[in-house]
């Protein structure tokens, strides 16, 4: 997983994994963390990879941007009503899903990741890692590297 700094505001601290590495998922942490899932459409293969490795590393928020976010987006929410359901847990009521992780889509790239970095919360962890996953064949490493520049600058989208 590459480090691409740290974003001043919030001082959360932004990596960046693609899953054409091997292993991309052996370094995801186990607490305070957001995941910026960033996918295509080609990229569908991997999405329930994706999901199971970010939910047993227990991501607080999720965040997805790219052409096929909205439909991650509900494949993720999907995912943890399943799991809840087959480790018997209720999913009756609203708040049976209090401490499950919130999910979001993008349109907008730029938009997702100033608001991955500056305004997703989580009431009950403090969210310290922001984990870009890039499922696409283009490396966005170096965007996302610029992006965090911008932002630290002041940059609003």
């Amino acid at each position: 997983m590459k480090h691409l700094g740290t974003c001043l505001r919030t001082e959360r601290e932004v990596y960046y994994a693609s899953t054409k590495n091997r292993n991309w998922e052996k370094d995801l942490p186990f607490d305070n963390w957001l995941v910026f899932v960033i996918s295509n459409k080609a990229d569908e293969q991997l999405w329930d990879q994706v999901t199971e490795e970010c939910l047993n590393h227990q991501v607080s928020y999720i965040c997805t941007a790219g052409q096929q976010c909205e439909n991650l987006h509900d494949w993720f929410d999907e995912s943890i009503l399943i799991r809840r359901f087959n480790l018997g847990l209720p999913t009756d009521h609203e708040n049976d899903f209090e401490y499950e992780p919130m999910t979001t889509w993008h349109n907008q790239f730029e938009e997702g990741f100033w608001f991955a970095l500056n305004t997703a919360y989580d009431e009950h962890v403090d969210i310290d890692k922001v984990i870009c996953i890039d499922l696409t064949n283009k490396d966005h490493s170096k965007t996302l590297s610029e992006l965090l520049f911008k932002i630290n600058e002041g940059w609003l989208p």
